[in-house]
């Protein structure tokens, strides 16, 4: 009996073989802590990141993060569209024209 195709895929894409040949294709680690550990891809690097994976810990959730990604989101969108649309203009403009309102929205909903 065929198992889920989907789920063979995931076991698929994550066994070590792939995980290892993606490593060595990307320069990326791997999803996987046995495969950061394995021989082909140890390095001091990733001593030091596995040890933070086992004791470190996430950022805490912000209380307006949700709105803090949704206004980037939004702002990063319309950043290419304008340098793609007139490239000849300064970028730091751009950078400008559209991150000054987030962060005036972002300072005003957090009182600063």
């Amino acid at each position: 009996l065929r198992q889920d195709p989907a789920l063979e895929l995931l076991r698929f894409l994550t066994s070590p073989e792939v995980e290892r040949a993606a490593h060595h294709a990307t320069g990326l680690l791997p999803a996987r802590r046995d495969q950061i550990q394995s021989p082909e891809v140890a390095s001091d690097f990733t001593e030091i990141f596995d040890r933070a994976l086992m004791t470190g810990r996430s950022w805490p959730n912000l209380t307006f993060g949700g709105l803090l990604e949704e206004k980037l989101t939004r702002a990063l969108g319309d950043i290419w569209q304008d340098v793609l649309a007139a490239p000849e203009r300064d970028v730091r403009d751009i950078l400008r024209e559209h991150l000054a309102p987030v962060e005036r929205r972002i300072r005003a909903s957090l009182s600063l």
